[in-house]
């Protein structure tokens, strides 16, 4: 404020009316150039028998010395039966603490000898670099490497984006990964009434 308008102090409806001008200019500058939205569902959708589906979500925590991750693994008819919450010590990006997150979720089917497993999570960029061949100037491209590499151990396996509306209990794990929530009940039932 001091340095914009001279001023110590502004009023709510002040910076409400800045802001309001700031984004408008943004909008009508670069708005033809944004991709344009889709829409993703964020419903259950009942899988083929045997599926397994893993939701998984991960961030940065504690001023960015910790990374959260967190995941949800549910049956063909929802039943959630594995969570995992796990905070890690380390520093990076928030697309690095996703890469993580999903790599943690194979690491998990893996173990687990699922072979038909869907992959949900809400980081758009990395489930488009575990989907197809292309790296660019990706931040972690030897950690999607090695987690693609994890992920051709299974039969079948498909990486979908879903909304952060949609992946809510992962969002919920990782973001507590410091203390997990001793009942998850409320969580789960809210994640089916999305």
């Amino acid at each position: 404020n001091l340095k914009l308008h001279n001023k110590a102090f502004l009023f709510p409806q002040q910076v409400l009316d800045f802001a309001r001008s700031y984004l408008f200019a943004f909008e009508s500058v670069y708005s033809s150039q944004l991709p344009r939205r889709t829409l993703h569902s964020s419903s259950w959708h009942p899988l083929l028998a045997n599926a397994i589906k893993i939701n998984f979500d991960g961030s940065i925590l504690d001023v960015g010395t910790t990374m959260g991750l967190g995941m949800v693994a549910r049956d063909s008819s929802g039943v959630c039966f594995f969570w995992q919450s796990v905070g890690l010590l380390r520093k990076g990006p928030a697309v690095m603490a996703e890469v993580f997150a999903a790599r943690e979720a194979i690491r998990l089917a893996v173990r687990q000898s699922w072979q038909q497993v869907i992959f949900e999570g809400d980081c758009a960029t990395l489930l488009e670099k575990l989907y197809v061949a292309s790296f660019d100037q990706f931040v972690s491209r030897p950690l999607v490497l090695d987690t693609k590499t994890l992920a051709s151990q299974l039969n079948s396996v498909s990486f979908l984006f879903v909304p952060r509306s949609g992946n809510s209990v992962a969002l919920n794990l990782e973001g507590n990964s410091s203390f997990v929530p001793p009942k998850l009940d409320s969580l789960l039932i809210g994640d089916f009434a999305i």
